[in-house]
């Protein structure tokens, strides 16, 4: 499979998790997470993003 998340970038991971494909923008993950209601999982992912910031 892919890399570890762990190591490398969870943003293929994340991508996966919400329903899209593993190559989707970090904002378009943001969104499908907030869709699905789930407001934790999206202020951790912007807490993460904001201190190790994403490109794309």
């Amino acid at each position: 499979m892919g890399a570890d998340p762990v190591e490398g970038d969870a943003t293929p991971v994340l991508a996966v998790a919400a329903g899209l494909d593993a190559d989707a923008k970090p904002r378009r993950i943001l969104s499908a997470f907030r869709r699905r209601g789930d407001e934790e999982v999206v202020a951790l992912i912007e807490e993460a993003w904001v201190r190790s910031p994403v490109t794309g």
